[in-house]
């Protein structure tokens, strides 16, 4: 009996240090490896464009309009850069002038969708709206688009009133420098590598370690205690009942994405014990662990566009612009997807249509963001002390000695 207990130990050890390496270790490792592709792809693009000149261009037609939203034209392209990674927009934004268009700049990148998200949003639409997919992606990008004009006006309300010189000098247009190109993508990636890898690979093995053991300490593959991960999940899932998706699958899928967005797919592949190309049918199945209807399966779409990007973001703004920031943008985040989240969700569940309702309230989003977008467009004639000088110079009427402006 003792040498079948040390036979069986042994094997629980050896399986747990191959599931540890494998699932944990080389998880994360590849979890990094998936993100270099793009980061180097991002990178070659910004030093292409900045080394042809057309950057700084890009910086100067953005400037009339993000003005009106507080910003300015340097802003464009880290919001710009926050559709590919937020946390490389994130280190983009070292390069603004003030210390306060930094935080502004920084506060607004997580609305902009970043392409980790884009596989979550063509799973759930592949299932509910086989076709119309590409449409609801895009009024799900516009969604995001749209509250952040509508926050960014807030902040600007809010924040003093103060007149920023935009000054900038406009190369001109040049054949790149390929080998400058590539070094300077190339040491840009790798500081990328060193600041996120290592956070990231932590961050997959402190999650395996959550998913398999129990509070016990025990190893839950072969019992029936459930994991740390599940336990916390379970709590919580009543928090998102309101939302249409209080499953603990579903939860554990939301807190795997606060690591890597790209682990919600995979979450919810292993949970449903179905492979990635299977997952989008299984979603539509009452007897699996985590299935969806038509209002929660927005109301999911809802809150992953909103919810905190993930965790390499959050300690980016933390060392980009300071914890207070950091923590600030991961409560608003966290409150605005549940406000959305629960608004869209109260009107979908009592909606006949759902594909037709959730177009309607998409559309009118984007209708808003459009009418911000033209109205911070306009340009209104703007009177300095100069201009009211040479109006009197060019006057016939006297003024009666009246000469204060």
């Amino acid at each position: 009996h003792e040498r079948n207990n040390g036979k069986n130990s042994a094997h629980l050890s050896s399986e747990l240090f191959i599931d540890f390496i494998s699932k944990g270790v080389l998880s994360g490792v590849l979890t990094i490896v998936t993100f270099m592709p793009q980061i180097v792809l991002l990178f070659l693009c910004l030093n292409f464009l900045e080394d042809v000149g057309y950057l700084s261009r890009v910086a100067l037609l953005f400037d009339g309009v993000f003005k009106k939203l507080g910003l300015t034209g340097r802003s464009a392209f880290s919001l710009i850069m926050g559709f590919g990674c937020t946390t490389t927009a994130i280190m983009t934004t070292r390069n603004l002038d003030s210390e306060g268009l930094k935080k502004r700049t920084a506060l607004l990148l997580p609305f902009m969708s970043c392409s980790a998200k884009l596989p979550i949003y063509a799973v759930i639409c592949s299932a509910f709206f086989k076709k119309y997919k590409a449409l609801m992606v895009f009024l799900v990008y516009m969604l995001g688009i749209g509250l952040m004009l509508l926050v960014s006006l807030i902040m600007k309300g809010r924040a003093k009133p103060k007149e920023d010189t935009f000054m900038l000098e406009l190369p001109k247009y040049r054949l790149p420098n390929t080998k400058k190109v590539v070094l300077n993508a190339m040491k840009s990636a790798g500081d990328f590598f060193v600041r996120v890898g290592g956070i990231l690979l932590l961050s997959s093995i402190v999650v395996f370690v959550l998913y398999n053991f129990s509070f016990k300490l025990t190893y839950v593959k072969y019992t029936a205690d459930k994991s740390i991960l599940e336990s916390i999940a379970s709590g919580l899932r009543y928090l998102f009942i309101p939302l249409g998706f209080g499953s603990a699958g579903a939860v554990i899928a939301i807190l795997s994405g606060l690591v890597a967005k790209e682990m919600v797919v995979s979450s919810l592949s292993i949970i449903n014990s179905v492979v990635a190309s299977g997952l989008a049918e299984s979603l539509l199945v009452a007897s699996s662990p985590v299935h969806f209807t038509y209002a929660s399966a927005v109301s999911f779409v809802v809150f992953v566009l909103l919810y905190p990007p993930c965790i390499s973001a959050f300690f980016s703004m933390r060392r980009e612009v300071g914890t207070a920031v950091a923590v600030k943008s991961f409560f608003l985040q966290m409150g605005l997807a549940y406000v959305m989240s629960l608004f869209i969700y109260a009107i979908l569940y009592f909606a006949e249509n759902s594909f037709w309702w959730v177009s309607v309230l998409l559309c009118f989003a984007l209708a808003i963001a459009v009418t911000i977008v033209v109205k911070c467009s306009k340009r209104k004639k703007e009177y300095t002390l100069e201009t009211y000088r040479i109006n009197c110079s060019n006057c016939k009427e006297k003024c009666h000695g009246n000469n204060s402006l």
